[in-house]
């Protein structure tokens, strides 16, 4: 194991403050494993693969009328941490819905969904509950209270390289007269998605309401090709000059964007960054020098 992530395994639970632009891996004390934002764009599992970036979400702090709730966006896709209630299909005369964790955009000022509650056990074991503002505490298969850690992710000094672009399919057979026709690999057609995109100034200033917001449309999956499409509809010579952050619906905040995109045709929103910009640093490099504390709520 490498040295840094062995110190951070053996580390002593983090204080059960949880500071606005943290980023953090929440682990169920059930059987151990983290909340994993799913490759769909919309599920949330549970995963003991700790190195992926898919377990670890970004603290979003929030007071609204007079109560402070914590919300978690994943630093995969940038989508936050919500609850579908779904019709037991097991036992479809059951009035009582079947409750798991999905992944939503936080689009509606109002919106209750992604609004969670974190309640300290205050038993020393750095353990807590998560409440949910609408379904409640959230409970292990046996009925009983999940008990929550969290592991607190230090920030990186700079943001991790894309992945590469997809293979190229091989040449077809030479045509006559010389010469190679070559493919790139397509996906299926219904990874064809529709990206919302946005340049913002040097200040990371940019029209927030969309009115600005252009459209392209993306085959596949690749952050690679994504970048070097908006370099090209942008006038970059160079794709290394952007760096590109997701906005999951209009109220939430930035996440950049570093793998491939989710599995799914969902409309996406791009704000563009010069890279090395102060906009930025201050989009993607900083964590929030003034945190905020989420006080911990008692469960009522």
């Amino acid at each position: 194991m490498d040295p840094a992530a062995e110190a951070e395994e053996q580390a002593p639970p983090p204080p059960m403050e949880l500071f606005d632009g943290m980023h953090v891996r929440l682990r169920s004390r059930w059987d151990n494993p983290y909340l994993y934002a799913a490759e769909d764009g919309r599920d949330v599992s549970l995963s003991t693969d700790r190195a992926s970036l898919n377990v670890v979400w970004r603290a979003h702090g929030l007071v609204r009328e007079g109560n402070i709730y914590a919300l978690f966006h994943g630093a995969a896709y940038g989508r936050y941490l919500s609850v579908a209630a779904e019709q037991n299909v097991d036992d479809p005369r059951n009035p009582f819905p079947v409750v798991g964790f999905v992944q939503r955009a936080y689009a509606d000022p109002g919106q209750l969904d992604v609004l969670w509650t974190v309640f300290d056990e205050q038993d020393g074991t750095g353990e807590f509950l998560l409440i949910h503002r609408v379904y409640g505490v959230w409970r292990n298969p046996d009925g009983t209270n999940t008990r929550w850690t969290m592991e607190v992710v230090p920030p990186r000094e700079n943001p991790p390289e894309l992945p590469p672009a997809p293979p190229v399919i091989p040449p077809l057979a030479a045509p006559m007269g010389g010469g190679q026709i070559r493919r790139a690999a397509l996906p299926p057609p219904e990874f064809q998605q529709t990206i919302q995109y946005v340049r913002a100034n040097h200040q990371g200033d940019y029209n927030a309401d969309g009115l600005q917001w252009r459209t392209l449309e993306l085959y596949g999956l690749s952050v690679f090709h994504l970048r070097s499409d908006l370099a090209r509809q942008l006038g970059e010579a160079n794709a290394l000059n952007i760096t590109l952050c997701v906005r999951a619906g209009s109220q939430g905040r930035l996440t950049p964007l570093v793998i491939d995109l989710a599995a799914d045709n969902q409309e996406m929103q791009i704000v563009v960054f010069s890279t090395g910009s102060q906009g930025e640093s201050l989009a993607v490099l900083s964590v929030a020098l003034l945190s905020v504390s989420l006080l911990m709520k008692g469960v009522q």
